[in-house]
């Protein structure tokens, strides 16, 4: 299977241009049941859930000491936070280059709706679609200050693909019923959607900057409903 990959010198890096959306907790939010599922074709590159050490593809929010969670935010942007060793993400980029390559990764994903000019997941009705960028945060390493990122924004990272949630609702009903899956417009056309993957480091006071390590046509399916 071809990938578009770019190998880019170590040394260089870019300021973040993508602000991450407010984290759960925050007025408004909804917990939501997020599915993380093997697409039809799982060649790598892929991501699903980590069913094959848990025992489900469902993502629920809990509390307690290592919580999940699993919402849409106020701005209606979807979240799925798997950061705690409670739950985690499968990740195969087919790259044996990247540490974490086909290993279960913490991670943090979160849609950027607005940042695409495009309707949030959560305000979608009955028959309605919307193509949105989204971050996908994996902590990897004993560094702190530093974690990795992929980028499905085709505003702020061209040549990339963003995510199209569809609500799966009868016509005109609010949204409690949604798939996600590549929106496929990264300008090569092949069922996937393409992210840029990142190094993230950390300064001091609190400045990221951004090394980029290559694309990656990236295959998944997604299912959220209510609760």
């Amino acid at each position: 299977m071809k990938r578009l990959y770019v190998t880019v010198i170590a040394s260089v890096a870019v300021a973040v241009t993508t602000s991450v959306v407010g984290l759960y907790g925050s007025a408004g939010t909804t917990n939501v049941t997020s599915q993380l599922q093997i697409p039809a074709n799982s060649v790598a590159p892929v991501f699903f859930s980590d069913a094959g050490q848990s025992g489900t593809d469902e993502y629920v929010t809990t509390a307690g000491k290592n919580p999940v969670y699993s919402v849409l935010q106020s701005s209606g942007d979807w979240q799925l936070d798997t950061q705690s060793v409670a739950r985690a993400v499968w990740l195969d980029l087919d790259d044996p280059s990247v540490p974490f390559d086909a290993r279960y990764v913490h991670s943090l994903l979160t849609t950027h709706c607005a940042t695409t000019n495009a309707s949030p997941v959560g305000s979608l009705t009955g028959g309605q679609s919307t193509n949105c960028g989204m971050s996908f945060r994996i902590n990897w390493g004993t560094d702190s200050s530093v974690y990795y990122r992929i980028h499905f924004n085709s505003v702020l990272h061209p040549g990339t693909g963003d995510v199209k949630f569809t609500c799966n609702n009868v016509p005109g009903a609010a949204c409690s019923d949604w798939t996600a899956t590549p929106a496929d417009n990264d300008g090569n056309p092949d069922g996937r959607s393409t992210g840029l993957l990142v190094k993230v480091t950390t300064a001091r006071n609190g400045t990221e900057t951004e090394t980029p390590i290559g694309y990656y046509p990236v295959n998944f399916a997604m299912h959220i409903t209510k609760p």
